[in-house]
């Protein structure tokens, strides 16, 4: 007898508490452009990516995704929002993006660097075009 396969049913992503824990292998992106439009603009740009486990708090189920940590260019307009969690269309992943200043970017990656940074939290809003505006957001890491 054959057994019948079910299709995945994967949880609704709704706002609250999430968690999530960085798995290594973190990735620097640092970069410069020139912007075409009228006038001409020198735009520098540096993010991180990091391979990630994301769950609303309670759940049993974790998304696998990306974390990813920008630091905004002097020309990009201030955001409202602490981030954006997306889902990932095909597949059953999440991408989660930070926005923090120059100087938390730095201590960032000085923590991912010594291997310190784990863990870290986020509490989302509702559904907004598509995507979950991140209303505040912690990381953690051990000292000494």
């Amino acid at each position: 007898m054959k057994k019948e396969r079910r299709p995945l049913r994967l949880p609704e992503i709704k706002a609250g508490e999430w968690k999530g824990e960085i798995f290594g292998g973190s990735t620097v992106h640092l970069g410069h452009v020139i912007q075409d439009s009228p006038p001409k603009r020198s735009v520098e740009f540096s993010y991180i990516t990091n391979p990630t486990g994301f769950a609303a708090v309670g759940s049993n189920f974790t998304w696998p995704g990306v974390l990813t940590i920008v630091a905004p260019a002097h020309l990009m307009k201030k955001s409202s929002n602490a981030g954006q969690l997306y889902k990932v269309k095909k597949l059953p992943s999440l991408m989660l993006s930070l926005e923090v200043e120059r100087d938390q970017f730095s201590d960032i990656l000085r923590a991912l660097e010594n291997k310190r940074l784990k863990n870290f939290y986020f509490s989302l809003e509702a559904e907004l075009d598509d995507a979950w505006p991140v209303r505040a957001w912690g990381l953690t890491y051990e000292i000494g």
